[in-house]
């Protein structure tokens, strides 16, 4: 999905969420963007990432709305070839955990 503003495209990033044990992984494709023009932040429950193309002719824009399952504090990023990762810890409350069964 893209826009146009003034002077460039905004597009609606493809994305990609995956769920381990400990943790939910999203990954997201930013083609030509610039890691120093990278901006991610949380505030409340939402997510939001924005990053702009060498020449700034794309701005590539997305946000989410966090699960109260994950950890907002231990959010982490990376960024390599054009491919942002976030690390989105989970809760204690929301891992999974074995309960034993007792007899008797």
């Amino acid at each position: 999905m893209t826009s146009s503003t003034q002077h460039s495209t905004v597009v609606l990033p493809l994305a990609d969420l995956f769920e381990s044990e400990d943790c939910f992984l999203l990954e997201a494709d930013l083609p030509g963007v610039q890691e120093s023009s990278l901006v991610i932040s949380v505030e409340d429950d939402l997510l939001r990432f924005e990053g702009s193309s060498h020449g700034g002719d794309r701005i590539y824009r997305r946000r989410f709305r966090l699960s109260k399952r994950v950890e907002r504090d231990e959010i982490s990023a990376e960024f390599e070839h054009g491919v942002l990762k976030l690390r989105l810890p989970k809760a204690e409350t929301a891992k999974a955990r074995r309960i034993e069964v007792r007899t008797g």
